[in-house]
């Protein structure tokens, strides 16, 4: 569903998320586009078997965690969810300006 490249827009900011807050880290926030960078495997004492992003617009300083060793912190794949783009054709619109009448 998610892969490399792709937009995603932060969809809320859970209580957990908050608690690295003190760290010094740059959190997602809620309503911001953001673009993978990468996909890795969430924490597995929390969330195993689940996805979590790095993403391009944040970039935080490696740490050391308890479950992982040392890493840049990521984000569970539950904060956002797949920008969608709608991709406009207006032809409709100007074929409706520009075809004639035709004569009754």
């Amino acid at each position: 569903m998610f892969h490399v490249g792709q937009k995603v827009v932060c969809v809320c900011t859970p209580d957990i998320i908050e608690e690295v807050a003190h760290l010094g880290e740059v959190l997602p926030q809620e309503g911001v586009v953001y673009t993978i960078r990468a996909i890795q495997d969430a924490d597995p004492f929390y969330y195993s078997g689940e996805i979590a992003f790095l993403l391009f617009e944040i970039r935080n300083k490696s740490r050391e965690g308890a479950n992982l060793g040392t890493c840049e912190p990521n984000f569970h794949s539950a904060l956002f969810r797949p920008l969608v783009e709608h991709k406009t054709n207006i032809s409709v619109f100007t074929e409706m300006l520009t075809r004639q009448k035709e004569p009754v």
